[in-house]
């Protein structure tokens, strides 16, 4: 219910992922809809996830940084088979962003895009 409350307002970290700054896998997921007309414009965050491809870079910002990521895989899979590697390993930082691909199917169908961490500096 929580997480559920807090997609409301934009994308999210699963709270057991790793955080900005550290080694491991940040898992960050949000809403996407086909639905055209919505009030509320977070259900359309991670609309276009589907359209990243190997190679495209993601910025995430926090703590006044911006953190790049380099797309290394882009895939769908049913909520079933979609685990998440959550593990850590010194030295490495990753990121996995997760939506429902509605287009795909049901709301089991999911989007999931897996990144490296390529570097960071002072946002402004």
């Amino acid at each position: 219910a929580v997480l559920d409350e807090a997609l409301l307002k934009g994308a999210v970290r699963y709270p057991l992922s790793s955080a900005l700054n550290e080694d491991g896998n940040m898992f960050i997921f949000g809403h996407s809809t086909t639905i055209s007309v919505v009030r509320n414009q977070m259900y359309k965050a991670f609309n276009r996830i589907g359209e990243l491809r190997e190679g495209d870079t993601i910025k995430v910002v926090g703590g006044g940084e911006a953190h790049i990521y380099r797309v290394h895989t882009v895939r769908r899979a049913d909520a079933d088979e979609a685990r998440i590697n959550l593990s850590t390993t010194a030295g490495v930082r990753k990121l996995t962003l997760s939506t429902c691909d509605l287009s795909f199917g049901d709301k089991t169908a999911r989007f999931i895009v897996e990144a490296d961490f390529i570097g960071s500096y002072k946002d402004q």
